[in-house]
């Protein structure tokens, strides 16, 4: 409600503080000129794309789109920014453990366990034997480390990874068939350094980062991280040309980014041809 609040509040502000900057010429001008810059400067630090809807960096529309696809069973486990959306779009089929309704519906005290959720493991195994939940929707925008005990655990796969969100279900529990076919070795909070690392260690099995990376390419064909997931099967497949289209695409979608040189460094250069 903060934003409403300043909505609110600016005439009042505006009104007290009026005095301490008398009206000129230079002043009108001012601030004739900051009205049309509101809109650029919103691009640029907010970014957002074009069209009409809701903004799909911003809100879970896709994971929403597979869950109505694959149809999970079960208390569903979410992050509570998303809530509100995740109600409007997937009620009443799944009810939402929390949303921001914190102040009016919710226990306070629900929301500080979600809260720490988030980063501690024992507030999360809580939650999930309490309410016995079965699947998951998580925030999972590269850098931030929302989910840590969901993606750490054993008992969790993750069946959905975008740019925006990650879908987890429960090891043998009511969506048990759906975690068959999810991902086996990366996690939303896999970074890539992590992933490449781990194919060219050798520690991790290359039969399974290809599962992993076209199955991240099939969820999110335009997300960078995918790519990444995709360059670090190439490397542990050993195979020179599907890592040099990894690497073109990421020249696209993430260009100055510092693994791209090492990625680019693991392309065998072609050996010249002796002619006889």
């Amino acid at each position: 409600m903060v934003p409403v609040g300043v909505i609110l509040a600016g005439p009042i502000v505006a009104r007290r503080v009026a005095a301490l900057a008398p009206p000129t010429p230079r002043l009108h001008v001012t601030a004739a000129a900051l009205v049309p810059l509101v809109a650029p400067v919103m691009l640029v630090l907010n970014p957002t794309s074009f069209g009409v809807g809701w903004e799909p960096a911003h809100f879970p529309e896709a994971a929403v789109r597979f869950v109505e696809r694959e149809k999970p069973a079960g208390q569903m486990y979410n992050f509570l920014d998303y809530g509100g959306y995740l109600s409007w779009r997937l009620f009443p089929r799944h009810l939402v453990l929390v949303d921001g309704r914190s102040g009016w519906v919710h226990d306070g005290a629900l929301l500080a366990r979600c809260h720490a959720s988030l980063r501690d493991p024992a507030a999360f195994e809580t939650l999930v034997a309490e309410h016995d939940l079965q699947w998951a929707v998580v925030r999972a925008k590269p850098l931030e480390p929302f989910g840590l005990p969901i993606a750490t655990s054993p008992q969790w796969t993750m069946v959905y990874l975008d740019e925006v969100s990650a879908i987890y279900v429960r090891r043998g529990g009511a969506n048990g068939a759906l975690a068959v076919g999810g991902y086996r070795v990366l996690r939303h909070l896999t970074a890539p350094p992590l992933a490449v690392h781990a194919a060219m260690s050798g520690s991790a099995s290359p039969v399974d980062l290809d599962h992993d990376a076209r199955l991240a390419l099939k969820h999110a064909p335009t997300d960078a991280r995918a790519w990444f997931f995709e360059a670090a099967a190439a490397l542990a497949l050993r195979d020179p040309g599907r890592l040099s289209r990894a690497v073109a695409q990421l020249d696209q979608l993430a260009p100055g980014h510092p693994l791209i040189p090492v990625l680019q460094s693991a392309i065998p250069t072609p050996r010249p041809q002796l002619s006889e």
